[in-house]
């Protein structure tokens, strides 16, 4: 006796589709959309650039804005359909473009020794850096001639801090601006940077819902940090 099985669709996931489908097509037309204000930042940033001392430089730079931001459109695509297909309507979300533009000093190493030099804290254990705080067991000194990741983290999170001033500039544009960071960014003197996957990071965060200042905290000094060898921290949303 033959047996014949069937197997049915289910109407529920049939009704489905359709939306699902016109949900993704709207994330593509957002991504297009932002694709399209990209470019049109970025021909705004090299017009600006002509006939400057630092042309070539200023070009360069906006490249690599422009270049984060095609990352930020892209990102947002994905998280887009992964909304979709986890059965969201208003998926589709403009992410937090980059903007860069004029100029700013990186804060310099050793501004941290020169405050500490007239703050009148004493010498530090075996004259290494400064005491700040005895304790019952020993004391607290801080040696900022002493590098790390940790010290990594403060230097980029100071000189994003150093580089934002809206509208001109905005988080992602300086973090675009900064990321030239490679290898372990604590040797050697080379000057105040922060990594490209930081920026990437504060995206990242920022699709998650989180606020510009929880996800600026978050790339840098959460879990996992933006800068290698750093132990993020849990951080609350």
């Amino acid at each position: 006796m033959a047996i014949a099985i069937a197997f049915l669709a289910s109407p529920r996931a049939d009704a489905a589709n359709p939306m699902v489908k016109a949900c993704v097509a709207s994330c593509s037309e957002a991504r297009s959309s932002c694709r399209n204000e990209v470019g049109a930042r970025f021909e705004g940033d090299v017009a600006a650039c002509a006939g400057a001392a630092d042309e070539r430089d200023c070009r360069r730079l906006a490249k690599r804005v422009q270049k984060a931001g095609k990352k930020a459109c892209n990102g947002a695509r994905k998280a887009c359909k992964r909304c979709c297909k986890q059965g969201g309507e208003s998926c589709a979300q403009p992410p937090e473009l980059p903007a860069f533009s004029g100029s700013f000093e990186l804060p310099e190493r050793e501004a941290l020794t020169t405050a500490l030099e007239g703050s009148g804290f004493p010498p530090g254990p075996e004259g290494r850096g400064f005491a700040v705080l005895r304790l019952p067991d020993g004391v607290l000194f801080i040696d900022p001639e002493r590098r790390s990741p940790a010290s990594a983290a403060g230097e980029c999170a100071d000189a994003i801090l150093a580089c934002v001033a809206p509208p001109e500039r905005n988080l992602p544009g300086c973090f675009a601006a900064l990321a030239t960071c490679k290898g372990k960014p604590w040797k050697g003197d080379r000057p105040v940077c922060c990594p490209k996957d930081c920026g990437e990071r504060y995206q990242a965060l920022r699709r998650e819902g989180r606020e510009e200042g929880m996800a600026f905290a978050g790339a840098i000094f959460g879990e996992p940090s933006c800068i290698p060898g750093v132990r993020g921290q849990e951080l609350e949303p």
